[in-house]
């Protein structure tokens, strides 16, 4: 009953836009949890258009930001992706990585905003693992800056705005 509270009063302290980002990714994570284990994709990741035809923040206008705006854009992104974590903690089983980041990448895309799903893997002990991850014009949002090292990505699954 201890936790329950303490978790009530963490909930408490946060901004209203903190709260509605974790209540949110917590309500909606699951349902990108089972579409994901049973074999498919959620809708959203399917109804980005081809990357082609894809809109929001294009590569040029990125530019234009100076360093220090991108600075506070990557740490604004970064602490959305932290509370999506968290949420995913709460909500999901154990090894959530690709459905958290699934998530992340699609309710950054509903801002029109381009971002990357990265898939890596390693071999540790003989073994390969596997994760996932999202970056924002190459800074990993949801995990260390250096996971790319630890991890020999696989695929760029490309997302923008979801009209």
């Amino acid at each position: 009953m201890k936790s329950l509270a303490r978790k009530v009063r963490k909930f408490r302290q946060l901004t209203w836009k903190d709260r509605r980002t974790f209540a949110v990714a917590a309500f909606l994570m699951p349902f990108f949890w089972l579409r994901l284990r049973y074999g498919t994709r959620p809708a959203a990741i399917d109804a980005l258009p081809p990357e082609d035809e894809q809109r929001g923040a294009s590569p040029a206008a990125a530019e234009a930001l100076d360093s220090s705006d991108r600075a506070a854009e990557v740490e604004g992104l970064r602490r959305e992706a932290y509370l999506v974590d968290r949420a995913a903690r709460q909500v999901l089983p154990a090894g959530h990585c690709l459905t958290s980041s699934a998530y992340l990448q699609w309710w950054l895309s509903r801002r029109g905003l381009r971002t990357d799903l990265r898939i890596g893997v390693q071999s540790e002990d003989g073994k390969i693992q596997a994760h996932a991850w999202v970056e924002y014009f190459g800074h990993a949002l949801n995990d260390s800056a250096d996971v790319a090292t630890d991890f020999s990505p696989l695929v760029r699954r490309s997302g923008s705005n979801v009209s």
